[in-house]
C-alpha cells in the first residue's frame, strides 16, 4: 500500500479507538454518544474512500450506497452535538434530522431494485448506465445543501450558546466553544476541498477518478485525527457546565422581573457576598453557585447584574478579579508569585483573558502597571 492508504488506515483505527475510549467512561452523556456516532460515521466514510480507491475494488451495491451517503449522517450529527452539548438527554424527535439520509437511501434503493443494471459504482462514483430523471442527477447538490445547511446551523448554535454562557459562567469553560468553532471551520474546509476535488475530476478530468478519493482520504484522515485528539480532552470540560444555570436563563428571558427595587436589593446582596466571601476567587464560579450564596434565584441574579450594572455575568466577575489583583500586586504577602500566578490566584484561568480584562479596566498591561507602581515607589 502507498502512504495515503496507511494514513487512511490510521484514521479509521483512531476513529474506532477513540470511540471505544469514550464509551468506556463510567458516566456518559448525550454528547459522548453523539461524538461516537460522528466518529463512526466519518470512519465508515473513510473506509469507503479507501476501498473505492483500489483498482480492483468491488463492494456490494448497498455498501457503496451507504458509504457515499455518510455526509448526510455526519453533518446532522455535528449539529446535534452542538445543540445537545449540555443536554441531559436527546429526544427521539431528533431523528427527524436524518430524514434527508432516509429519503436518499429510499429513492436510490427503489431505483436500483427496479433497474438493477442501470446504476453502478466506479471508484466511489455513482454512475448511471442510461439516462435517468433529472432529479437523480442532482444528488451531489442535495448533499451540498444538507451538509452546508447543518454546518451553518451548528455555527449559529455555537454563537447562541457562547452568548448564553457569558451570562451564567465566569470560568474558561467557554473556551470549549473555540474548539467547536474550529471543528466547524475544518468541516467547511473539508467540504469545500471535497467539492473542488470531485468537481475537477468530473468536469475537467485533470484528476484521475482512481485518485479522487485517495486525495479526499487525506483530508478526512487529518479531520479525524484533530477531532479525536481534542474530542477526548474537551468533552471532559463539558462536565463542568451547570445545566441548571442554562435552563434558569431560558426562563428568565420570558419573565417580567424588572422592578427597580428588587434589582437594587439583589445588587446590594451580591456586593455584600463579594466583599465578605469573595466567591470570584473560584475560577469555576457559576450563576447558580452565586445564587446559592446570596439566597436569590438565578434569574434574579442574572437580571440584577444585566440591568443594574449593564454587564453580563462573565464581565462582572472578571472585573472583581482585576480589582483583587490590583489589591494584591503591591502586597508583600504575594510577592513570591509571578504576575500570571497572582492572576490565577485571583480566579483567572487564562493568561489571554486576564490580560484582556486588565488592560480594559486599567488601560495598561499587567507588567506596565507593575512598572508604574515601582516607579512611584522609587520616587517616594
Amino acid at each position: 500500500m502507498f502512504q495515503i492508504e496507511y494514513l487512511s488506515v490510521a484514521g479509521i483505527t483512531i476513529a474506532l479507538f477513540t470511540s471505544l475510549l469514550i464509551l468506556s467512561r463510567e458516566k456518559r452523556k448525550p454528547f459522548d454518544y453523539l461524538l461516537v456516532g460522528w466518529l463512526l460515521a466519518t470512519g465508515f466514510n473513510l473506509s469507503f474512500f479507501l476501498w473505492s480507491s483500489q483498482l480492483d475494488a468491488s463492494l456490494p451495491f448497498m455498501a457503496n450506497l451507504l458509504g457515499i451517503s455518510m455526509p448526510l449522517v455526519h453533518g446532522p450529527l455535528l449539529f446535534l452535538f452542538v445543540k445537545h452539548a449540555f443536554s441531559k438527554k436527546v429526544g427521539i424527535k431528533e431523528a427527524k434530522h436524518f430524514v434527508p439520509w432516509f429519503i436518499f437511501m429510499l429513492v436510490f434503493v427503489a431505483w436500483w431494485i427496479r433497474f438493477p443494471d442501470g446504476l453502478i459504482f466506479q471508484h466511489g462514483f455513482m454512475v448511471f448506465v442510461w439516462e435517468v430523471p433529472w432529479v437523480l442527477n442532482q444528488y451531489g447538490l442535495f448533499f451540498a445543501l444538507v451538509a452546508g445547511g447543518y454546518t451553518l446551523a451548528a455555527f449559529l448554535g455555537i454563537q447562541k450558546l457562547k452568548r448564553q454562557l457569558e451570562k451564567t459562567h465566569s470560568s474558561e469553560v467557554r473556551n470549549i466553544f473555540n474548539w467547536l468553532q474550529r471543528w466547524i471551520i475544518i468541516a467547511i474546509v473539508f467540504f469545500v476541498a471535497t467539492y473542488l476535488v470531485v468537481e475537477i475530476t468530473v468536469s475537467t478530468q485533470r484528476i484521475d477518478s482512481h485518485d479522487t478519493f485517495k486525495i479526499i482520504s487525506v483530508f478526512i484522515s487529518f479531520y479525524i485525527f484533530y477531532i479525536s485528539f481534542y474530542g477526548i480532552k474537551q468533552t471532559h470540560t463539558f462536565q463542568k457546565i451547570d445545566l441548571g444555570s442554562l435552563s434558569d436563563e431560558k426562563e428568565l428571558n420570558t419573565s417580567n422581573q424588572t422592578d427597580k427595587i428588587k434589582i437594587q436589593q439583589a445588587i446590594e446582596k451580591i456586593n455584600e457576598v463579594f466583599e465578605t466571601q469573595r466567591p470570584y476567587l473560584d475560577p469555576d464560579l457559576t450563576i447558580t453557585g452565586l445564587s446559592n450564596l446570596c439566597g436569590i434565584p438565578s434569574g434574579q441574579i442574572s437580571l440584577a447584574i444585566n440591568k443594574g450594572t449593564g454587564k453580563n455575568f462573565y464581565d462582572f466577575i472578571n472585573e472583581y478579579r482585576v480589582k483583587e489583583f490590583i489589591k494584591r500586586i503591591d502586597d508583600q504577602e504575594y510577592s513570591h508569585l509571578s504576575l500570571l500566578g497572582l492572576a490565577y490566584d485571583c480566579g483567572f484561568r487564562s493568561k489571554s483573558t486576564f490580560n484582556s480584562f486588565f488592560k480594559r479596566h486599567t488601560g495598561f498591561t499587567p507588567s506596565q502597571y507593575k512598572k508604574n507602581l515601582s516607579n512611584k515607589s522609587g520616587k517616594m
